[in-house]
């Protein structure tokens, strides 16, 4: 109840580390689009660079969300162990250049919906943090919501980023 009661106090410093890597990898998304639409080809070492980074958000928002107890520590490597996995496949060889072009305007859809449920699991993880203080414990409906939203607003934000096609 200690560690819940202080959730939100001990998610700052990995949500400013977040947000740090968040610039870069914006500016690394940008100028990756712009590649992707003159080559076709995702460069391998940013590929990696915002891999790594969507992992860590995604362990980071898992924690703060209170869908799992374990700090996320400040890494986004696949193989430190963790209770949230962000599963993304190797860069495809060649990407198509129109998807790429146009990615930003058919997101718009996504990007309302995945607002929609990040508000939805931000209310979610109040309740089961005032749940937890008072039974010791969240209940299980309220845990799925929160992995449901979180996954969902998680998969358009990968593939905004340019790192899967589908």
């Amino acid at each position: 109840r200690l560690t819940t009661f202080f959730r939100f106090i001990t998610s700052i410093p990995p949500i400013v580390w977040v947000a740090l890597w968040g610039i870069a990898a914006g500016f690394a998304t940008i100028w990756v689009w712009f590649v992707l639409v003159f080559t076709a080809k995702f460069p391998a070492g940013i590929y990696d660079f915002l891999v790594r980074y969507y992992r860590y958000y995604a362990k980071v928002y898992a924690y703060m969300y209170l869908a799992t107890d374990k700090f996320p520590g400040f890494s986004g490597e696949a193989s430190e162990p963790y209770a949230a996995h962000l599963l993304i496949g190797p860069p495809k060889d060649v990407y198509s250049r129109v998807k790429v072009f146009f990615r930003m305007i058919i997101y718009i859809p996504f990007y309302i919906v995945a607002s929609v449920l990040t508000s939805v699991a931000q209310v979610a993880a109040f309740i089961a943090w005032f749940a937890s203080l008072v039974m010791g414990r969240q209940p299980r409906r309220l845990q799925d919501l929160r992995v449901y939203c979180l996954g969902f607003t998680l998969r358009p934000q990968v593939w905004v980023g340019l790192l899967t096609e589908h």
